[in-house]
């Protein structure tokens, strides 16, 4: 976090639309990437919805639908192999909405 400072000490660099614009791109360059974990049933017979997580640049959170359960990892792989000893985990992305053009 920033270290708190007056607004007086920052003058405006942008107007408020040109502003808004800027958030908006940089929230869109730092969001992390959402997927779900599934946990393959037998073979392609069936599948489960076990967890749900977020990539952020240097590292995962996860939160298993047991309501329990939070992890975090340095790496993707890391929770796939971690979740995968009992059978097979796929991780699927959630769609990123783009960015408007305005």
């Amino acid at each position: 976090m920033p270290a708190e400072e007056d607004d007086e000490d920052w003058p405006p660099l942008y107007d408020e639309k040109e502003f808004d614009e800027f958030v908006n791109r940089l929230v869109a360059m730092e969001q992390p990437r959402a997927f779900a974990l599934v946990a393959e049933l037998g073979v392609r017979a069936d599948a489960q919805v076990i967890g749900w997580g977020l990539q952020f640049a240097e590292h995962v959170d996860v939160a298993l639908t047991d309501g329990r359960t939070r992890l975090s990892f340095s790496t993707l792989d890391r929770v796939v192999r971690v979740l995968s000893s009992r059978g097979t985990v796929r991780v699927v992305y959630l769609p990123v909405d783009p960015l408007p053009d305005d």
